[in-house]
């Protein structure tokens, strides 16, 4: 995607604090939302998680994505401006869950279609669902560029969607030997979350935008959590050389999903010797899953939703803001968002 978009609303569900606007605060003020999961794990320890305090325990994996994602999208919706709001309209989302994605997507898509047509008389939406890896963020961002280029729709809502807080998809994790315990400190913290930014041509924008989301890349490297490829870094530079590519100020802030798996960090070291010239001196970096457990799909655009609330409320430590993330599959994906006249003569 080269194309630059203007954000003009964002939603999001998380356990730092809910809204998007909250989540930006709290993330902001260095609050962490792990809890203690009412399962037990192997060692019958406590399980530490990331939870959305509004769902109930009882909920599976893929309803608890679902139900998620609608919060965060009736959120970004509210946001768009009406004049926006009543033409053409696209979601693209991306669903995660550790023991079930398959079900995860469907019932997110069925969920999202059902939402927007109920409340929408005008054009039907076009509503498009993939599960975690089939697409870079570049790819699906790349497709909303296009959408909005063509004048197929007039606002196009990305988001993400996750959740591994439930019985089988812990169990999940358990099993592989990732889930994050006394005898796993090299593993990952279980957490739960969603969110959606809507974008739109920055012409179309005026003074609605929030943010603008200027390039977003994307590469897939061999090295995963499951097998003893070494990683090299190679796919996250990509990515982020590909996001940043039309040049313009450092990245002061980065956004990571890097949690407590040792592949990751390890490659995120290396990553930051070798894009020096992206990377503001000094840059603030935030690793969101150390601080409300591992957020999947719903990362970059919890991301992205995090860094525009934040421009709108004044409490961001830079103009130039990258987020990064990848999947156990190995792909990377990298996005670049600005503040408003960023770069700009």
């Amino acid at each position: 995607m080269r194309t630059p978009l203007a954000i003009v609303g964002v939603g999001a569900r998380s356990p730092l604090g809910l809204d998007a606007r909250s989540t930006a605060l709290s993330l902001r003020a260095g609050r962490t939302a792990l809890a203690g999961a009412p399962f037990a794990g192997a060692a019958r320890d406590q399980v530490v998680s990331g939870v959305v305090p509004t769902l109930e325990w009882t909920s599976t994996g893929p309803e608890r994505a679902a139900s998620l994602a609608l919060a965060a999208l009736d959120e970004a919706l509210a946001a768009v401006p009406a004049r926006l709001r009543d033409e053409g309209i696209a979601v693209l989302l991306t669903v995660s869950d550790a023991a079930d994605p398959a079900a995860a997507a469907r019932l997110a898509s069925a969920a999202v279609e059902t939402r927007l047509r109920a409340e929408r008389d005008a054009r039907p939406p076009l509503v498009e669902v993939r599960e975690e890896g089939a697409a870079s963020a570049g790819d699906t961002l790349a497709r909303a560029a296009m959408l909005l280029a063509s004048r197929q729709v007039e606002v196009v809502l990305w988001g993400g969607a996750h959740s591994d807080v439930a019985s089988g998809s812990l169990a999940a994790l358990a099993h592989q030997g990732r889930l994050f315990d006394a005898q796993h400190l090299d593993a990952v913290v279980p957490g739960e979350a969603a969110a959606f930014v809507a974008v739109v041509d920055p012409v179309r924008a005026g003074r609605a935008a929030l943010a603008q989301l200027t390039g977003a890349g994307g590469a897939t490297t061999a090295a995963t959590p499951f097998d003893d490829t070494p990683v090299e870094g190679d796919a996250m530079v990509e990515a982020m050389r590909q996001a940043m590519a039309i040049g313009g100020a450092p990245a002061g802030w980065v956004l990571s999903d890097a949690g407590y798996e040792a592949l990751r960090l390890r490659e995120w070291e290396m990553v930051q010797v070798r894009t020096r010239a992206l990377l503001g001196v000094p840059y603030r970096w935030d690793a969101l899953p150390q601080r409300m457990g591992r957020a999947g799909a719903a990362h970059l655009p919890l991301a992205a939703a995090i860094v525009a609330a934040s421009f709108e409320v004044g409490h961001v430590p830079s103009d130039s803001v990258l987020a990064t993330g990848g999947t156990d599959a190995g792909r990377r994906s990298a996005v670049w968002i600005r503040a408003v006249g960023a770069g700009e003569g």
